[in-house]
């Protein structure tokens, strides 16, 4: 009952020392037993055993980015999100409060009459466009965050104001996007390819057979090494 859940053979460390010892006996049969290379063709062989070393181990570089990118998610990611909205929260949150929702009075040192209607109507707009993008803000799925459009918060935000004030909102915006970015870049990450997977499958098999290869053309040196000194003898 249950095999689906059994994991497969080539998991299994055994299957990992019989390919080595198999590789092995083969390598021996074919290579020394049976062929007889110069040193020359020796020599040569270790272009093949460690072009499939490398192969074996590029499937490793693939794991890392995986164990990083996890890492990097579970740490950071979702701390960098809800660190961008909350600050982002807290600059719409001052465009509505008293620094910007504020009524003139009039006096000695201030604009005359119709400079100050003019002003105390743009402050009204600002702190308005800001009311506006606070509730926008509190609609959001804290769960499913997405990118902001400010101009899916309210309407086009009026141009006078505090124009700081719009300025820091703005860049707020822009920081939670990115950091929302960079964390589906990392989620992109962590997903491995079709090739990447096979790759990763395949590298204990290949290392072990590159392994194999080269005790095998260790052996084989010996072998041609010790028939030269017969020779001279």
């Amino acid at each position: 009952m249950h095999t689906d859940l059994s994991l497969p053979w080539f998991t299994s460390q055994l299957w990992v020392l019989g390919i080595f010892f198999a590789s092995l006996w083969v390598f021996h049969i074919l290579l020394v037993r049976v062929s007889t290379l110069s040193s020359i063709a020796w020599k040569r062989v270790d272009y093949v055993w460690l072009s499939m070393a490398l192969i074996g181990l590029s499937g490793a570089i693939s794991t890392n980015r995986t164990i990083v990118a996890n890492n990097y998610l579970s740490n950071l990611g979702q701390l960098r999100i809800e660190g961008a909205l909350n600050f982002m929260q807290m600059c719409a949150q001052f465009g509505s409060s008293g620094a910007v929702c504020r009524v003139f009075v009039p006096s000695s040192v201030l604009p005359p009459p119709e400079e100050m209607q003019k002003l105390q109507q743009e402050f009204d707009e600002q702190c308005a466009w800001f009311k506006k993008v606070v509730d926008g803000l509190q609609k959001l799925d804290p769960n499913n965050p997405v990118p902001i459009n400010i101009n899916n918060l309210a309407c086009e935000r009026p141009t006078g104001g505090e124009n700081w004030v719009y300025k820091s909102f703005e860049e707020s915006v822009a920081s939670y996007n990115q950091a929302l970015d960079r964390v589906t870049l990392l989620e992109e990450e962590m997903q491995l390819s079709i090739f990447e997977q096979l790759l990763q499958i395949l590298s204990p098999s290949i290392l072990v057979i590159a392994l194999a290869l080269r005790i095998t053309k260790v052996t084989g040196e010996v072998a041609l090494e010790r028939a030269k000194n017969q020779v001279e003898r």
